[in-house]
């Protein structure tokens, strides 16, 4: 435990550094070649794009560090129209430590990772501008997630928050009763004791509002989302590229469709690895029923009756389970038809049953995520740190003991 904490410490001490450093290479001012009208700069912003992060974890097992990281980018056309031109995701662990104050340190390496694969890929299409689901400036070092991806990148960024990060003396009260003053399509700047500004409260007004419920439109309407810059982006220019975005809600399209997009990746995952956790386990029983049957026991009939009942009743409600989560269906159709061969009358052929299952696994293993503990292939860093330390201080020791003989 001491050791852990020790561990954490040198963490921190080593993150504050890295994080000063590169905060010396922020620029809060607009430093890019496009503009929002195409006539005071040499084209008109054209790719924008979205990031976020969506996680396994939930009440019930709140140490799972899986995650899935999705980045969308979106083509903005000459009538302000948002189209998806490019979607990709990564099933992911976090293996870096949540500490307050640094959680770019832990998020930002999975989502360079996805714009470096956009890069390799279709690097016509990279954006101009990136959305980042969290905090540029308006952070307590004002360094937050958006600023450092923007830093690390190179890349001109935005921090859009759903909620306030209070620095500097913010007042939640205060600033959302001059957000209601304001009205829809207006902001209020986040002033902090300082003097600084750290930010803005926006209440979009979505021009597609329209087709919304009225609960969603309700929450629209008093809900403002709180931007801030992250990177070579004023913050004037953030707040017209937040509010240009806002097309039927509250939050940007480019970073709701990444949220959006990798939580239900995590739902289906999770769905998924029900169904096929039964499957290998139906695989499993008839790889045994296949060892009696050469051993020439004939009471196939009767153990096969008794071991799939459980296992058939368990695959159908998961089955059932999935089918209400999944977009692609595909998916779970040699599952399905594993399934009809279970609950057939006729007595199953084990080849075709292990075919069946082999092809069920090979279908869904792409969408089902990384298993649930990561495993360890060496020491933990803490391990590492905490050998090094103690071999450092024997160092010490010796040397001290060498000088007095």
């Amino acid at each position: 435990m001491v050791f852990a904490q020790l561990y954490l410490r040198w963490l921190r001490w080593s993150w504050e550094r890295q994080q000063v450093c590169l905060r010396t290479r922020l620029l809060e001012h607009d430093d890019f070649a496009w503009s929002l009208d195409g006539e005071s700069a040499s084209r008109r912003l054209r790719f924008i794009a979205g990031v976020d992060i969506s996680f396994f974890s939930n009440e019930q097992d709140p140490d799972d560090q899986r995650a899935c990281s999705a980045l969308v980018v979106y083509e903005l056309d000459a009538s302000n129209n948002l189209t998806v031109v490019w979607e990709d995701h990564e099933f992911i662990y976090m293996t870096e430590p949540y500490i307050a104050g640094f959680l770019a340190f832990r998020e930002i390496p999975h989502l360079r990772s996805l714009l470096g694969r956009l890069r390799q890929a279709r690097p016509e299409i990279m954006p101009d501008v990136i959305l980042v689901d969290g905090n540029g400036v308006l952070h307590p070092k004002g360094f937050g997630c958006a600023s450092h991806f923007g830093v690390v990148c190179n890349m001109v960024c935005i921090g859009v928050a759903k909620n306030l990060h209070v620095v500097d003396g913010l007042d939640r009260n205060d600033i959302r009763q001059r957000v209601e003053t304001a009205g829809q399509g207006g902001h209020v700047l986040l002033t902090g004791a300082s003097g600084r500004t750290w930010g803005a409260a926006l209440l979009p007004d979505p021009p597609n509002k329209a087709a919304l419920g009225r609960a969603a439109k309700e929450a629209n309407a008093k809900n403002p989302i709180f931007v801030s810059v992250g990177h070579r982006i004023s913050l004037e220019t953030s707040l017209r590229v937040a509010n240009l975005c806002c097309t039927s809600r509250r939050e940007p399209e480019p970073t709701r469709a990444a949220d959006m997009h990798s939580r239900e990746l995590v739902r289906q995952a999770k769905s998924l690895r029900t169904v096929s956790d039964l499957v290998g386990a139906v695989n499993a029983e008839v790889t045994g029923l296949k060892k009696f049957e050469a051993r020439g026991q004939k009471t196939l009939g009767c153990e096969l009756g008794r071991i799939s009942d459980a296992e058939v009743s368990g695959l159908k409600k998961a089955l059932q389970d999935a089918r209400s989560v999944m977009t692609d269906k595909e998916l779970l159709k040699p599952a399905n038809r594993l399934l009809q061969v279970l609950e057939s009358t006729q007595p199953p052929d084990l080849a075709k049953l292990e075919a069946l299952c082999s092809e069920a696994l090979t279908r869904m293993a792409p969408a089902l995520g990384p298993p649930q503990r990561i495993p360890r292939s060496g020491p933990s860093a803490a391990v590492v740190f905490c050998v090094a330390f103690g071999a450092l201080g024997l160092g010490v020791v010796m040397a001290r003991l060498r000088r007095r003989a």
